[in-house]
């Protein structure tokens, strides 16, 4: 969902999405979530050849997220070696789309965009967002990173081998 940046308290908005994120974790919703991983197996098992499960599952070959992916690892918790530690990054392996890792270090956030598009319009836009909210960012970098494309991708086509 959402929030008009003026219409609500910064405050308010974390505890709204720390309500959602403890909601999401309730044990009723985990059990809904788990009964469907439970009926996917359980569908994938009565499939009889391995070829007819690849292709049931076929549709994640091509998933593409219309908005993004956040991930908040949480504070690492990492003693006197903190003090030594100038940066720290984590790195998102086949995601297509947007993603964002984050995690927290000392008295710092650290955040790693990933996008497998070339505009830099959404990173823009955040560091305007940012910004605009009176948030520091010390240090910004591009960094444009080319990983092994694996063989599903390039069987689809998504990719051609190098």
């Amino acid at each position: 969902m959402a929030y008009p940046q003026k219409a609500c308290d910064r405050q308010e908005l974390v505890k709204d999405y720390r309500q959602r994120i403890g909601d999401f974790k309730d044990v009723v919703n985990l059990q809904a979530e788990l009964k469907k991983v439970l009926s996917l197996s359980d569908h994938l098992d009565s499939l009889p050849s391995f070829a007819e499960k690849q292709a049931f599952l076929a549709f994640y070959e091509t998933l593409l997220s219309d908005t993004y992916i956040l991930s908040y690892i949480g504070q690492l918790q990492l003693g006197a070696l903190e003090d030594h530690i100038q940066a720290i990054h984590t790195y998102t392996s086949g995601t297509r789309g947007l993603s964002i890792e984050v995690l927290a270090l000392a008295d710092g956030f650290y955040l790693d965009i990933m996008q497998s598009f070339p505009t830099t319009t959404s990173v823009d836009h955040f560091l305007s967002l940012l910004a605009s909210l009176g948030i520091t960012v010390e240090s910004t970098s591009v960094k444009k990173v080319s990983v092994p494309k694996d063989k599903i991708q390039q069987r689809l086509g998504i990719y051609k081998k190098n």
